[in-house]
């Protein structure tokens, strides 16, 4: 079994005694990454008490940590997610992470403002829609995308800990690309998910099981398509068809999961409404028993919602739906594909029902800062530079970082439009 290191935490001294240590196996029956059994907590759940003594408090402590100790329905298990959307590396991206003086690539700056939600989280997913193929003639943006490694190295030290592999650009660099991008996102210890190396390997593993503090959260990601290249023989990369999607589900609810999540890349581009087609395979996949079903590929932000619905002994289950999270890191400087989301909720399951709580976002723009030697592409959670008060939008005199007056203005429009289009969502989410 092979271990991944932990988070980076922000615990003071009399802290250290809860962490928990990451795990990461990709043998056998699925892909897994596992943590130390946890007790519930603040926000997470994911500490555990390393009591020496047990008297007093400490016993009751104790004994919460065994199922059943105080009967049904009392204890939870929980996992805290944050999800965002796209990783793009179009060619100004590449350009700007190339460092002259190590003649080497550094895309830290990208993640370094982001780097604390992924990391308080218990599992962070993004979409990786580019390839690594390892050849710098093919570092290339649109429209056949290839980015160097040190962008994955650097998701990895953010805190990421699944990709979605399976979208249109997948075998941009073909089955070298394929095969390649696959491999570095295993060596660095995160799970690549939709895609398979050989048939024989998808079989082997079909639904890929994600174990953390005690859950056991099946992950499923398909795409509508490749952009018309082929999927190169022997590979295995999943796309969107319903009778799959049901069969996927079906073996998920064989294998004693607690939680089924679906990851779509579809849709129609730059629009910030779903289509037919996207609400269609929303369909199939909550009527065949998925709990958390998410997107990608618009570019674009749109709505989420929070659902319950029966099931197959009639009583109601939540499901949670967010249709495109947007860019999170892109060239795409324009309205609207300019910034994306941190997509946070908390799946708790006790022995009576599975619960989706904390449901919300935090808007992230993507900012390019021209106050150094060279150009760098940062994401910036737009709650650290603005927000409400008395109904009226404020800058926050004490900002992280100094923006250039377009910046401002970019972050503005950006924010204002993003909190007026997903108003109705929120407040679904919240009730």
């Amino acid at each position: 079994m092979k271990r991944v290191n932990d988070k980076k935490t922000y615990l003071n001294r009399s802290e250290t005694c809860f962490r928990t240590q990451g795990q990461s196996e990709t043998a056998g029956r699925g892909a897994v990454l596992s943590a130390s059994p946890a007790s519930p907590s603040s926000r997470a759940g994911r500490h555990r008490r390393n009591g020496v003594r047990v008297s007093g408090f400490l016993l009751f402590l104790a004994l919460a940590q065994i199922p059943g100790a105080f009967g049904d329905g009392l204890l939870a298990q929980e996992v805290r997610f944050a999800v965002v959307g796209d990783l793009m590396g179009h060619d100004e991206q590449i350009k700007s992470a190339y460092d002259p003086e190590c003649k080497c690539y550094d895309y830290s700056s990208v993640f370094e403002d982001t780097a604390p939600y992924f990391q308080k989280a218990d599992l962070a997913i993004g979409n990786l829609e580019v390839t690594l193929p390892g050849k710098a003639d093919q570092y290339k943006g649109y429209p056949l995308f290839g980015s160097p490694d040190a962008y994955a190295e650097a998701m990895k030290k953010a805190g990421f800990d699944v990709l979605t592999l399976a979208n249109n650009h997948t075998v941009d660099t073909g089955k070298p690309g394929v095969l390649r991008t696959l491999s570095v996102v295993q060596k660095l210890g995160m799970i690549g998910l939709g895609v398979y190396a050989t048939e024989k390997a998808y079989q082997d593993n079909p639904v890929p099981v994600i174990e953390k503090n005690g859950l056991r959260i099946a992950m499923l990601n398909y795409t509508y398509g490749t952009n018309g290249i082929p999927v190169p023989p022997g590979v295995r990369i999943n796309h969107i068809h319903p009778d799959q999607i049901r069969s996927d589900l079906l073996k998920a609810n064989a294998m004693n999961v607690d939680v089924k999540m679906v990851l779509f890349h579809f849709g129609a581009e730059y629009t910030r409404e779903p289509n037919n087609y996207q609400k269609q395979m929303v369909e199939v996949a909550v009527r065949s028993g998925a709990d958390v079903i998410i997107g990608g590929h618009p570019h674009v932000l749109q709505p989420f919602e929070k659902r319950h619905v029966k099931d197959a002994n009639g009583r109601l289950r939540p499901v949670l739906i967010a249709y495109s999270l947007g860019n999170f890191v892109s060239h795409q400087i324009r309205r609207y594909t300019d910034g994306g989301m941190i997509f946070q909720f908390t799946v708790e399951k006790t022995d009576a029902a599975l619960t989706i709580r904390d449901i919300d976002y935090v808007p992230v723009l993507v900012y390019i800062d021209h106050s150094g030697s060279r150009p760098l592409y940062r994401v910036l959670p737009v709650e650290d530079y603005l927000h409400y008060e008395d109904g009226k939008l404020k800058r926050n005199p004490k900002a992280p970082r100094k923006l250039s007056k377009a910046g401002w203005s970019r972050m503005i429009t950006f924010f204002t439009d993003t909190t007026q289009h997903l108003r109705k969502s929120r407040e679904n989410v919240s009730r």
